[in-house]
């Protein structure tokens, strides 16, 4: 948009190159098929002043259809990562559980661990409860 209007105000302030001002019009109509993905020789604005209409639109639409597909990716990686706590929050539940049925009352020092281990670590740690002879035998 910056663009058409200074190509506009140079041919206010320039007379006598109107003659190229379609050549321009043509150049912008382009640029705006090729973000469009339309095909060549779509109709080509005969004018500045028409392109430079054109292009506003083409921008509201575009920032609209950005705007659109970041709250969709947001709501998607949203999504992802609260299945991802969930699951977390899962295992840390079965662990504290198991350790707690096995073995009894937990330290404080455990549950923090637990609570602060990642996924594997959590997979791996209720797999060792299965041998263990103590919560150390697990979380250490």
């Amino acid at each position: 948009m910056v663009l058409v209007d200074a190509v506009i105000d140079w041919f206010r302030r320039h007379a006598g190159f109107e003659a190229l001002m379609p050549l321009f019009a043509t150049l912008a109509g382009r640029v705006e098929e090729m973000a469009e993905g339309a095909a060549p020789n779509v109709r080509v604005a005969e004018n500045l002043l028409e392109v430079r209409t054109m292009l506003a639109a083409r921008a509201a639409e575009w920032k609209q259809q950005w705007r659109s597909e970041g709250r969709q990716e947001g709501r998607q990686e949203g999504r992802q990562e609260g299945r991802q706590e969930g699951r977390k929050e899962g295992e840390v539940i079965l662990l504290t559980r198991q350790l707690e049925r096995r073995f009894g009352k937990l330290p404080d020092s455990a549950r923090e661990k637990i609570a602060a281990a990642d996924m594997a670590l959590l997979e791996e740690w209720s797999l060792r409860v299965l041998d263990a002879k103590g919560i150390d035998d697990v979380l250490g």
